[in-house]
Order: C-alpha cells, then sequence, then structure tokens
C-alpha cells in the first residue's frame, strides 16, 4: 500500500488525525481512489455532491437519479468535514419525500447525524421561522387554522348583498385566490384592481371548455375573484384577531420577517450554511423569496437548487419554470450541472420524451439519454373512436400481455374512473380508484343479479326503472309494499291495473330465461347483447347493446360461458385492491415509476383543449412528458378519433395539422438525438383501414392506424 493510500486508511479509522483540506482536493490522492460517500455515483452526480461552495443548480431529468445524489451530497457535506450536520438544510415538495430522504441520508451517515440535518417542506420551514420570532408579527400563539379560514370566509361571503347564485361560491375557491394574491405580494388595498393580472397567472395548464358555457365559466371565474379581492383585507384582520394564519401565511409571512430584520437574516443564515431545494421547478414566489432570503445573494450563497423546468406541473399553484431558466438572473457566478443519465426508462421511452419535450420554447436546452441496462424500451399506440371504446381497448391489450406492473394515467380523475369502470367490466383490477360504473354496467349488473336470484329486488327494481314506458311510482310503491319472494311479481302486484307495465315485466322474465347459463344463445356477450334487444332499452336515444358503454361491457363479457363467473369477476375488480391497474392523473404520477404506463385519451381537442393558450399548451406538454416518463419498459399512448399533437410529437411523425407556421423548434445546440434503431415506434392495432392520401393525419396514422370497434 502506498504511503497516501495507507494515510487515507487510517484516517478512516482514526477522524481526529485527518489533515483538514480544501473540499475541492478531497479525493484526489489517486485517480482510483473515490471517497466512501461518494461511490455510485457518475461523472454529473459526482460533480455535483462535491461541489459545496457557492450557488449550484442541477438540472435533474426524470430517473436521473436525482435523491440518490442529493442525500449523498449531504453524506458528504458531512463526511469532509465542509458543514457540520446541524448546520445542513435540504427541503422537498411533500413531507412523504421529507421522510424517505431523511431515512437516506440516516443509511450514509447514521441515525444520529441524520437527525441533525433539517430535512422539510417549504411551508414548514417557512412556519418553524415564523414560530420562533411570531411576537415581531404580533401574534402571541400563531397556529395554522384551514378550517377556521374557511369558516370565516363563509360568514363574509354571507355578510355581502350578493345574488343567490354569488352567493354559491365555494369558500375553498375564494381561500385559492386570496392565497395568490399573498403569494404575489398584492396589498389587500390593490387587490380589486390586481386581480385580472393575477387570475391570468392562475389559469392553470388547461384550455377552456369549448361551447356555449364558456362565456359562462369565465363569467364565474371572475366574480370569484372580484368577491375574494373583496374580502381579502377582512379575512386577514379576522384571521389575526383569532390569532390564526392559512398556509400561504407560512411562507409570506417568513419573508416578511427576514426582509424587515436584518438580526434574523443573519440568524438563519448563521443556523444554515448549506441550503438544498429539490423539486424546486415547483416553487412559487414566496418560497423562492424564502429561499434567497436564507442563502443569501452572490458567490457566498452555499445553495443549491435541483429541479427540472420540463417538469413545472402546477401552474395555478403559481410554480414558475421561470425560477430555473432565468436562475443566473438572481446568482451569476452560479455552477450548473446537467445530470443527464435517465436509468429507468428504455431507449425507445427516453427518445420519444425527448422529441416531445423539444418542442417547448420556454426551457433550459438539456440532453437526456438512457443507459444500455435499461433496455430498448418500446413506445405503442392505441386509438379507437369513443372514449369507453379506448379503454377498451387497453382492457384487451391487459389482456392479452399478462401480469405486470401498470399505471393508467388519465387527464382527469373522470376520464381515470371511467376508464376503470370499463376494466372491471372486463375483470381486471385496479389499486387505487374507485370505478365509474357506467350505465351500461349497472344494467348489466342488475340484469344478471335479477336472473341468477329471482328475489333480488334491487336488481329488479333497477332493471325496471330503465324499461320503455315503466313509471318509476311502481318501484316505490312496492318497495314501500316490504313484500317478500319474487321481485317481479311484486312489481307486477305494484304495477296493478297499469297493463303496459305487467306485459313489460312478462317480456323481462322472458329475457331472463335466455340470460341465464343454460340457455342457448352463445357466450355471456352475446346472450347481454339479445337480452337488452329484446326489451328495447336504450342509452342517450341509442339501443344499450350500440352505445359506446355497452360496447365496452359486451367486450367484457366475450368468451365468458357463465353469467355468475363474469358478475363475480367484475364485482371483485370494482373493489380497488393492491396488485391492480394503478390509475390517477398525470400531475399525482410524479416520482412513481412502473414496468407499463398508458396515456389515457391523448386526443386532439382533449389533451390540449381545444382553447389553450400557447403558454397552456407548453404546461400541458409537460405533463404529458412527466406521463411518459413514469413508463420502464413499455409507455402506450392511447387516443380516440383524432390524435393530438402530442402524439404527433411523441412520434416524430411530423408537424399536427394547422400547426406548421407556428411549431416551436428547440435551440440548434440542443437538438435530441436521432431515435436509435433498437427502438421501433410499435402499432398495437394493425387492423385498420389504409388512410387516404388526402387525410392530414396520414404520417401518425401509418405509425397508429385505428381499428373499429368490434361488435360481440
Amino acid at each position: 500500500m502506498s504511503h497516501s493510500r495507507r494515510r487515507y486508511a487510517l484516517a478512516d479509522l482514526y477522524p481526529s488525525r485527518r489533515r483538514r483540506e480544501p473540499v475541492s482536493l478531497l479525493g484526489r490522492r489517486s485517480r482510483r481512489w473515490v471517497p466512501p460517500a461518494l461511490v455510485g455515483l457518475n461523472d454529473a452526480q459526482m460533480r455535483l455532491a462535491r461541489t459545496l461552495d457557492g450557488p449550484v443548480l442541477a438540472l435533474a431529468g426524470p430517473g436521473t437519479g436525482k435523491t440518490r445524489t442529493i442525500v449523498t451530497r449531504m453524506a458528504w457535506a458531512v463526511a469532509s468535514g465542509h458543514t457540520p450536520a446541524h448546520a445542513i438544510l435540504a427541503t422537498t415538495f411533500t413531507v412523504d419525500a421529507a421522510g424517505e430522504m431523511r431515512e437516506r441520508v440516516a443509511a450514509l451517515v447514521g441515525r444520529r447525524a441524520a437527525e441533525a440535518i433539517t430535512v422539510t417542506t417549504l411551508n414548514s420551514l417557512g412556519w418553524m421561522i415564523v414560530r420562533r420570532d411570531q411576537d415581531r408579527l404580533g401574534f402571541i400563539n400563531a397556529r395554522v387554522a384551514p378550517a377556521l379560514a374557511r369558516e370565516i370566509v363563509a360568514e363574509l361571503v354571507g355578510a355581502m348583498d350578493l345574488d343567490d347564485a354569488a352567493g354559491e361560491v365555494d369558500a375553498e375557491a375564494l381561500l385559492e385566490r386570496i392565497a395568490a394574491f399573498k403569494v404575489l405580494g398584492v396589498a389587500s388595498d390593490a387587490a380589486l384592481d390586481a386581480w385580472p393580472e393575477v387570475a391570468a397567472r392562475m389559469a392553470g395548464n388547461a384550455g377552456a371548455a369549448p361551447g356555449a358555457n364558456e362565456e359562462e365559466a369565465a363569467d364565474a371565474d371572475a366574480l370569484a375573484w372580484r368577491i375574494a379581492a373583496a374580502v381579502y383585507g377582512r379575512y386577514v384582520s379576522a384571521m389575526r384577531d383569532e390569532d390564526a394564519v392559512d398556509y400561504a401565511d407560512q411562507c409570506t409571512l417568513a419573508v416578511r420577517l427576514l426582509s424587515e430584520h436584518a438580526d434574523l437574516r443573519a440568524y438563519w443564515r448563521d443556523r444554515f450554511r448549506l441550503v438544498m431545494v429539490d423539486e424546486f421547478q415547483d416553487s412559487d414566489p414566496a418560497q423562492w423569496a424564502l429561499i434567497r432570503l436564507l442563502a443569501g445573494e452572490g458567490s457566498g450563497a452555499n445553495l443549491c437548487c435541483i429541479g427540472d423546468d420540463d417538469q413545472t406541473l402546477y401552474p395555478w399553484r403559481l410554480a414558475d419554470p421561470a425560477h430555473i431558466t432565468r436562475f443566473e438572473d438572481w446568482y451569476p457566478t452560479v455552477t450548473v450541472v446537467e445530470l443527464d443519465v435517465n436509468y429507468r426508462s428504455g431507449g425507445a421511452i427516453v427518445d420519444a420524451a425527448s422529441r416531445l419535450i423539444a418542442h417547448n420554447r420556454l426551457r433550459r436546452a438539456k440532453t437526456l439519454q438512457a443507459t444500455e441496462r435499461n433496455g430498448a424500451g418500446e413506445v405503442a399506440t392505441l386509438s379507437a373512436e369513443t372514449l369507453p371504446g379506448l379503454a377498451t381497448q387497453i382492457a384487451r391489450d391487459i389482456q392479452a400481455r399478462g401480469p405486470a406492473r401498470r399505471l393508467l394515467l388519465a387527464r382527469s380523475n373522470r376520464a381515470g374512473a371511467l376508464a376503470a369502470g370499463v376494466l372491471a367490466a372486463h375483470g381486471i383490477a385496479v389499486a387505487n380508484t374507485a370505478p365509474l360504473v357506467s350505465d351500461a354496467l349497472d344494467l348489466a349488473l342488475a340484469a344478471a343479479g335479477a336472473a341468477l336470484d329471482p328475489e333480488a329486488f334491487a336488481d329488479a327494481a333497477r332493471l325496471a326503472q330503465r324499461l320503455p314506458g315503466f313509471a318509476a311510482a311502481i318501484v316505490d310503491r312496492a318497495r314501500q309494499a316490504r313484500g317478500s319472494g319474487d321481485a317481479l311479481d311484486r312489481l307486477a302486484d305494484a304495477a296493478g291495473d297499469d297493463t303496459a307495465a305487467r306485459r313489460s315485466l312478462a317480456d323481462v322474465r322472458l329475457a331472463f330465461a335466455a340470460l341465464r347459463d343454460d340457455a342457448a344463445g352463445g357466450d355471456v356477450a352475446q346472450r347481454l347483447a339479445a337480452f337488452w334487444e329484446r326489451l328495447g332499452m336504450r342509452l342517450r336515444q341509442a339501443p344499450v347493446a350500440r352505445s359506446p358503454d355497452g360496447r365496452a361491457v359486451l367486450s367484457g363479457a366475450r368468451g365468458w360461458a357463465s353469467l355468475g363467473a363474469w358478475i363475480d369477476a367484475v364485482e371483485a375488480a370494482l373493489e380497488p385492491r393492491d396488485g391492480g391497474v394503478r390509475i390517477m392523473t398525470g400531475h399525482a404520477s410524479k416520482g412513481l415509476e412502473e414496468d407499463e404506463a398508458y396515456l389515457f385519451d391523448v386526443s386532439d381537442g382533449a389533451f390540449p383543449g381545444d382553447n389553450a393558450t400557447e403558454a397552456q399548451v407548453e404546461d400541458e406538454r409537460r405533463v404529458c412528458f412527466v406521463m411518459l416518463t413514469r413508463a420502464r419498459r413499455r409507455a402506450v399512448v392511447c387516443f380516440r378519433g383524432r390524435p393530438s399533437r402530442f402524439v404527433h410529437e411523441t412520434l416524430g411523425a411530423g408537424p399536427h395539422p394547422g400547426d406548421e407556421a407556428t411549431e416551436p423548434r428547440r435551440p440548434a445546440a440542443a437538438e435530441p438525438s436521432p431515435a436509435p434503431a433498437r427502438a421501433p415506434v410499435v402499432a398495437v392495432a394493425p387492423d385498420a383501414p389504409t388512410a387516404t392520401a388526402a387525410d392530414p393525419f396520414d404520417q401518425v396514422r401509418a405509425l397508429c392506424p385505428q381499428p373499429a370497434e368490434e361488435l360481440p
């Protein structure tokens, strides 16, 4: 062993004998020697972990080992003697993420040192600062009281002379608007003039709904803003009288304290000499101001902000990607480190996501590349004409591929619930979403329940209410009679002299005989379609069997010989359980990953919305980028009707029709690398008719042909 190697080995055994050296020199005694705390990092991660002095901006794309690098950076700061554990601050976006980070730090530096490090959320940090010196703000024993805040707003609105429609404005919606005034530093006496500008900042990341309701929605939104501006000042005074604050106050009051009191700034800067901010792209203006006040300005600020402007998901919470894109405006001497190696997704997925996000104008140019161990990956497509039909295609794809860990990512909770209902009709369970039972599935469950159990009154009643010309009063009379026995007989007795109702019930009894397993007529899907047809049942002016929801149910019943077995499978799938498909919105999926991910309803006019502004389209594209990068092995982009521009951009199929003149382009210095030969785009639905040459969607349909929806 060489002298230098022996000296470092002894230093590991006897830390008190270790000679203190500048951090920039530590670990450079030998090319082959790496400090134990930094083992396993790639070059960019190593650079970020060892750069402890001055402002640092880390651009960390999805799957690039961001959390591991942050944790290692803290461990290295302690192990190298650069910063004692009690002087390190790390902030995260959620309480759960803070807990996970604390556990991972403890694994590297030990429980005692980890407990000395402050790992918290930005709001909790602000509250820590406010609680210590609340007397300077006029509080005695301040508390965060969200329930009290809602009560006060409701009382203030109730005291206003408003018509009925205005008086129904939700208190929570008004509190969100008041919080926006606070975060943007708008004083209560200026709110009535400033609300249009604040409303524009909070416009969200979806275009307004098309149609006649668009103007009504805009009027309702403007009314809510005017009411919030009117009660803002009185709300603040009432909360102060109760010695209470709301969530927005946690950071805004901390900013006020540190801005107005130099001694407090000095105290907290000495307390936290190394500041790290995770998920920096989701910070709002008040949180960013708090970070700068804590870390200080200029080259002496030991501040490290880690994030990715391409993953900014909360514009309606005033998260601003400009905090990353314009970081040099605040810290000109910043060291920028790009974590560009994705350890999660296959090559095809990483390349597709890079092609998609390259169309955003307002972003920092960066690259993202997959490692060979990630595999080739696959980007596939599914298409249909309707939303239930699209969910049906997903269900068939899942059944064909067998067990795997899967995500289904929807644009809204309702769309996710609809998809969950269709999956349940196919006997596919979900893990975390209560499925939306469509009218067609409800009819199928009622028919099956009444056919299998003649005394099942609730099922028979649900079915009878759907019969043409059957009066709801008959069901009410039968229910009030509280009898027992055959459910159809009870309904017939309640019908009395209503000949049409009694005839309908007789038809139901005959139809039940054809629906049961001992009847000839094919599988459950064929028998169920014949049942609906015989009774003339309709949904939204169309026969049930030919409606989109009805076709989705019949697709799930296809191939089942036993009605009871199919119903048991559906009812079991309607109960969320571990191991099922995880269904959520793209926003909720941040931080998750699974083997396969389905991007649900990436359709023209839906994602992005028809009336989305250019800024809102960029926000939507970031959401789609996050959705894509949740998949490890396979991402499936699903659309109904015409594909969205995001499908064109993901597949590299050329510009979306009508967008040629305004298509964004990435800076030439950061053009994405071409997709490798190993990563073909796969079309899952290959049996579509060929599009005509005049069709403007010809290019994308060549990559993802559209199947005809099948009828059983």
